[in-house]
């Protein structure tokens, strides 16, 4: 697998926040379910998508994350 690098994470980031707007709050939650099943489809292993939702969860360390991230790119 190879490693996406900052400013492609960024990039793709980005892409995702603007279908959200382009489809709106109400059909967010559809395009998110839809978003996740091609991606865990895309990922094909269930160990390592079981790891990424234990991460997802983890909401304080998301936000820390988040905000380190947002420090490095401002």
């Amino acid at each position: 697998m190879t490693a996406i690098n900052e400013s492609e994470l960024d990039s793709v980031y980005g892409e995702l926040c603007r279908a959200i707007s382009e489809v709106g709050e109400a059909h967010a939650p559809l395009l998110l379910a839809r978003f996740s099943l091609l991606a865990i489809g895309e990922i094909a292993d269930v160990e390592r998508v079981r790891c990424i939702l234990t991460s997802a969860r983890d909401f304080e360390a998301t936000i820390n994350e988040a905000d380190h991230m947002l420090r490095g790119l401002v």
